[in-house]
């Protein structure tokens, strides 16, 4: 019944909702490493000229070398960092939009609406004599559910002919004596 789709409507938006916060707390920590790299390519930039004069001038040792070559690793080390980092981000983009889908996939899906699901919105392409049949075939709860779910429906009942309404009635119990009088 409707408790059941309740609940299938609730175990989606909880799965959401752990999904986002593992993107949000992965988002921080590409942010935190992203302001790291920052510092450390600012702290390269300002020591790089230094560096680089020291291994250009007329008696550069092995050690200033090795200082511009450690320099220049770290460098290209930072920028695969930078890179790496952003492949993440897009990773994350891309796990927001299936998340966003899969929610959106569960609360319109046949185990949140039910049958309710394949109707509505679609009452507009059957036949007045088929539509009736349809909703007929639904629970009292069900219909009311849908009646609230597509404000269109009323219309459409509205333009039925009278045969399909006086059916339709019928199948759903009216114009029976229930009193027993």
């Amino acid at each position: 019944g409707l408790v059941a789709l309740f609940d299938a409507a609730g175990d989606a938006f909880d799965q959401y909702a752990k999904d986002v916060q593992r993107i949000k707390d992965d988002a921080d920590t590409i942010r935190l490493q992203r302001a790291t790299l920052a510092i450390a390519v600012a702290a390269q930039q300002s020591a790089m000229p230094a560096i680089e004069r020291a291994a250009k001038a007329a008696g550069a040792t092995e050690a200033v070398a090795t200082s511009l070559s450690n320099a220049q690793r770290a460098v290209t080390e930072n920028a695969d960092q930078s890179s790496a980092l952003d492949a993440q981000w897009d990773q994350l983009v891309l796990d927001r939009a299936a998340a966003d889908a899969a929610l959106l996939r569960v609360i319109t899906g046949p185990e949140t609406l039910g049958r309710l699901g394949s109707i509505d919105g679609r009452g507009v392409g059957l036949s007045d004599a088929d539509l009736a049949s349809t909703l007929a075939s639904l629970s009292p709860t069900e219909l009311g559910a849908l009646l609230m779910l597509d404000r269109n429906l009323a219309d459409r009942l509205g333009e039925m002919s009278p045969e399909d309404v006086a059916a339709l009635w019928k199948a759903l119990g009216g114009g029976q004596d229930t009193t027993g009088a």
